[in-house]
């Protein structure tokens, strides 16, 4: 997903477009993250980290980022990244897509399976 996909009323001004697969913390490996930044203590997680794809940060931090990154700013980051996991989960085929189930006929399914 593109930031620019993200609704234009969301609490968040964007700075320059980026793609994300995964929302996660600037620690942690997921593949194109999004992650939040409020803290210039974090900023070298975050420049260190490859799988970091774009960021949502304050004005004030941005000066701090890599050029490849996509940037969002927010008055309060961590906030607008739960706003925005909610709005992907709620409103979104972000983190999964529903499917009809299939079981091959020739499984042998045990009674107390549900």
């Amino acid at each position: 997903m593109k930031i620019s996909e993200i609704p234009d009323d969301f609490s968040a001004t964007l700075i320059r477009d980026g793609e994300f697969l995964s929302l996660g913390k600037t620690r942690h490996t997921l593949e194109r993250m999004i992650v939040f930044l409020e803290s210039a203590q974090y900023i070298s997680e975050v420049q260190a980290n490859p799988h970091i794809s774009c960021v949502i940060t304050t004005p004030g931090l941005i000066d701090n980022l890599p050029d490849h990154l996509g940037i969002m700013v927010s008055d309060s980051p961590r906030n607008t990244f739960y706003d925005l996991h909610r709005f992907l989960d709620s409103n979104t085929d972000f983190y999964w897509e529903h499917f009809e189930t299939e079981i091959d006929p020739t499984a042998i399914v045990h009674p107390d399976a549900f």
